[in-house]
């Protein structure tokens, strides 16, 4: 780790700048803008500055010019005199200026120019370039650009539940409306997963394990109803009246829990299909449940059937989590297929599919062609708040600016905040992305 000398940094190549809130993250973009124009000889239109909110572009914007008109008065103040800045390192940077007329030339042709100031957001950055090269990145020059796409998501899930669900068994169904209520109740399920890139399922479910977990519900259940006929009478005089069973109404073994649960095992006793389902309360008779509601240091009651209803019912339990995992794959799935199906068809374009076509853009046939267009403009390019970038936007800039030692790129960020962070289902965990940047020298503010 080095500390970050906004002097000796070096204007060319890939460099992380570690900045932490309040450590004048603005305030060293700017003065880097100074030196590309002053040392490196570059148009202000030549350097791409990106932050993520409109907001803080124009907030950027006005910084640059400040600092372009703060450096103009240094030196237009001081002539061919000693530079007076309160600012040192100003001073230092002015004071190493080998032409101070023609520095303060450029100055004032920069601050001329400013309203080409190249500051964007990354959405309104490739928007820009995918249009002006829409040859080489195969965008249509009729594309319409859309704010929202939820209606559009809305109706494709709407479509994959009629499909996935209007065919299917009573009890599917019936659980699946359980589950999720609705089309717009799946759709909120995904809605966090929409908002990544790069994610997985750990460990992957295939339909396989689905139907062994079947096989093995249905054969425990069997012997679980079996067992039932039997000796169900006895198991509720266990339930009832067992002195080591707590009877507190809500955490306990109570009078209507227990009437609950043994109802409902009567009733899954008389189905002869396979339940996705379970009866409300009929998890009471597992023997893991009855041990977490008997009094303390009191053993619990033992019967065959609650072992056998406790191995039937962790399989069951685990069945319906692989299915539940299943159909949000099978969803996600469908609604990307057909969300850039159906955008494509109508000529629809969102904010993210402006980041993936980019994307696609600079890795595909004419990939390098667009590369070179895009140099042509830009020399360099400055990310700020770098911490907020996903591995799809890293790619985005690497492949632009950071691969070579001539383009220059200058990723800015608060080390502190989570570079990619996760929102949503517990069903899914995000593969680890290893960012190449992560392994560079870094400057700490």
């Amino acid at each position: 780790m080095q500390a970050f000398n906004p002097l000796t940094i070096p204007l060319a190549g890939q460099q992380l700048i570690e900045a932490s809130a309040g450590t004048g993250k603005t305030f060293s973009i700017a003065l880097l803008c100074v030196r590309l124009i002053l040392e490196g000889g570059l148009e202000i239109d030549r350097i791409l500055v990106v932050t993520f909110t409109t907001s803080a572009t124009e907030e950027l914007r006005l910084r640059i010019r400040a600092r372009l008109r703060e450096t103009l008065d240094v030196l237009e103040r001081a002539g061919d005199g000693e530079i007076r800045c309160a600012d040192s390192v100003l001073a230092d940077l002015l004071g190493s200026l080998a032409d101070r007329r023609e520095a303060a030339q450029r100055l004032m042709d920069t601050l001329a120019r400013m309203d080409e100031a190249a500051v964007f957001t990354i959405h309104s950055f490739c928007q820009r370039m995918l249009q002006e090269n829409a040859f080489e990145s195969g965008v249509p020059f009729d594309t319409e650009f859309i704010e929202d796409e939820q209606q559009l998501r809305r109706e494709i899930i709407r479509d994959f539940w009629r499909q996935r669900f209007y065919r299917a068994p009573a009890a599917e169904t019936e659980w699946a409306t359980a589950t999720w209520c609705d089309p717009e109740g799946l759709a909120r399920a995904l809605d966090p997963l929409l908002r990544q890139s790069g994610i997985a399922c750990i460990p992957e479910v295939a339909a396989a394990d689905l139907h062994r977990l079947r096989d093995v519900s249905r054969g425990h259940l069997q012997m679980v109803r079996r067992c039932w006929q039997e000796c169900g009478a006895e198991v509720g005089d266990i339930l009832r009246s067992d002195p080591c069973l707590s009877r507190d109404k809500k955490k306990g073994c109570g009078p209507e829990l227990v009437d609950q649960a043994l109802a409902g095992m009567d009733m899954l006793a008389a189905r002869d299909e396979d339940p996705w389902l379970l009866p409300e309360g009929v998890e009471l008779l597992a023997a893991s449940v009855i041990a977490g509601k008997t009094k303390k240091n009191k053993k619990a009651p033992d019967h065959r059937l609650f072992t056998l209803f406790d191995a039937f019912f962790q399989v069951h339990r685990e069945f319906v989590r692989l299915a539940r995992i299943r159909v949000i794959l099978s969803a996600y799935a469908f609604l990307r297929t057909e969300l850039e199906r159906r955008k494509r068809d109508r000529a629809l374009m969102y904010f993210d599919d402006l980041l993936t076509r980019m994307d696609r853009s600079l890795t595909g046939p004419d990939g390098s062609a667009l590369v070179r267009r895009i140099r042509d403009c830009f020399s360099v390019a400055l990310v700020d708040e770098f911490q907020d970038t996903d591995p799809l936007q890293y790619r985005i800039f690497h492949t632009l600016f950071g691969d070579g030692a001539k383009p220059g790129l200058f990723m800015i960020g608060d080390p502190k905040q989570s570079i990619y962070s996760f929102r949503g289902a517990d069903v899914f965990a995000y593969i680890t992305v290893s960012y190449t940047h992560l392994t560079l020298p870094t400057k700490r503010i």
